[in-house]
Protein backbone atom coordinates (compact mmCIF):
# COMPACT_ATOMS: atom_id res chain seq x y z
CA UNK A 1 0.00 0.00 0.00
CA UNK A 2 1.12 3.20 -0.84
CA UNK A 3 1.91 6.42 1.50
CA UNK A 4 -0.83 8.17 -0.16
CA UNK A 5 -3.52 5.19 0.38
CA UNK A 6 -2.09 5.07 3.77
CA UNK A 7 -2.96 8.48 4.73
CA UNK A 8 -6.65 8.44 2.81
CA UNK A 9 -7.06 5.49 4.87
CA UNK A 10 -6.45 7.19 8.34
CA UNK A 11 -7.72 10.18 7.15
CA UNK A 12 -11.54 8.28 6.17
CA UNK A 13 -11.19 6.29 9.20
CA UNK A 14 -11.06 9.45 11.39
CA UNK A 15 -13.43 11.09 9.76
CA UNK A 16 -15.87 8.54 9.36
CA UNK A 17 -15.45 8.24 13.55
CA UNK A 18 -15.89 12.24 13.76
CA UNK A 19 -18.76 11.80 11.43
CA UNK A 20 -20.26 9.28 13.59
CA UNK A 21 -19.82 10.84 16.29
CA UNK A 22 -21.60 14.34 15.25
CA UNK A 23 -24.78 12.76 13.99
CA UNK A 24 -25.34 11.01 17.37
CA UNK A 25 -24.32 14.06 19.38
CA UNK A 26 -26.98 15.60 17.16
CA UNK A 27 -29.90 13.11 18.00
CA UNK A 28 -28.50 13.18 22.08
CA UNK A 29 -29.15 16.90 21.47
CA UNK A 30 -32.45 16.67 20.08
CA UNK A 31 -33.56 14.23 22.63
CA UNK A 32 -32.81 16.63 25.61
CA UNK A 33 -34.54 19.50 23.86
CA UNK A 34 -37.70 17.55 23.31
CA UNK A 35 -37.65 16.23 27.24
CA UNK A 36 -37.17 20.08 28.05
CA UNK A 37 -33.53 18.94 30.00
CA UNK A 38 -31.91 22.54 30.25
CA UNK A 39 -28.60 20.48 31.84
CA UNK A 40 -28.54 17.93 28.89
CA UNK A 41 -29.12 20.89 26.09
CA UNK A 42 -25.93 22.42 27.79
CA UNK A 43 -23.86 19.63 28.02
CA UNK A 44 -24.86 17.87 24.45
CA UNK A 45 -25.09 21.50 22.63
CA UNK A 46 -21.46 22.04 23.77
CA UNK A 47 -20.51 18.12 23.03
CA UNK A 48 -22.00 18.76 19.83
CA UNK A 49 -20.71 22.11 18.51
CA UNK A 50 -17.18 21.05 19.72
CA UNK A 51 -17.39 17.97 17.32
CA UNK A 52 -19.52 19.39 14.66
CA UNK A 53 -16.24 21.89 14.40
CA UNK A 54 -13.98 19.07 14.19
CA UNK A 55 -15.99 17.52 11.45
CA UNK A 56 -15.73 20.70 9.52
CA UNK A 57 -12.46 21.12 10.02
CA UNK A 58 -11.35 17.33 8.44
CA UNK A 59 -13.51 17.67 5.65
CA UNK A 60 -12.36 20.82 4.77
CA UNK A 61 -8.57 19.05 5.36
CA UNK A 62 -9.33 16.32 3.34
CA UNK A 63 -11.05 17.49 0.04
CA UNK A 64 -8.45 17.45 -2.10
CA UNK A 65 -7.44 13.72 -0.96
CA UNK A 66 -10.93 12.38 -2.03
CA UNK A 67 -11.18 14.54 -4.47
CA UNK A 68 -14.78 16.38 -3.38
CA UNK A 69 -15.90 19.19 -5.55
CA UNK A 70 -16.53 22.87 -3.96
CA UNK A 71 -20.69 21.97 -4.24
CA UNK A 72 -20.07 18.46 -2.67
CA UNK A 73 -17.96 20.58 0.38
CA UNK A 74 -20.99 23.25 0.88
CA UNK A 75 -23.67 20.08 1.45
CA UNK A 76 -21.29 18.23 3.40
CA UNK A 77 -20.83 21.12 5.62
CA UNK A 78 -24.29 23.22 5.07
CA UNK A 79 -26.19 20.65 5.81
CA UNK A 80 -24.52 19.59 9.25
CA UNK A 81 -25.86 16.08 11.04
CA UNK A 82 -27.56 15.11 7.33
CA UNK A 83 -24.39 16.03 5.28
CA UNK A 84 -21.86 13.79 7.91
CA UNK A 85 -24.26 10.65 6.39
CA UNK A 86 -23.61 11.53 3.18
CA UNK A 87 -20.01 11.95 3.83
CA UNK A 88 -20.38 8.35 5.37
CA UNK A 89 -21.76 6.85 2.19
CA UNK A 90 -19.09 8.67 0.02
CA UNK A 91 -16.37 7.57 1.69
CA UNK A 92 -17.95 3.68 1.69
CA UNK A 93 -18.41 4.23 -1.88
CA UNK A 94 -14.52 5.49 -2.35
CA UNK A 95 -12.71 2.77 -4.30
CA UNK A 96 -9.66 2.90 -2.33
CA UNK A 97 -10.72 3.00 1.27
Amino acid sequence: MSETNRAASRAAALLKTVSILETISFVILLTMMIRHNETGVSVAGATHGLLFLWYVVLVWRDRALFGWSPSFLAVAILTGPLGAIVVLERLRRHPAL
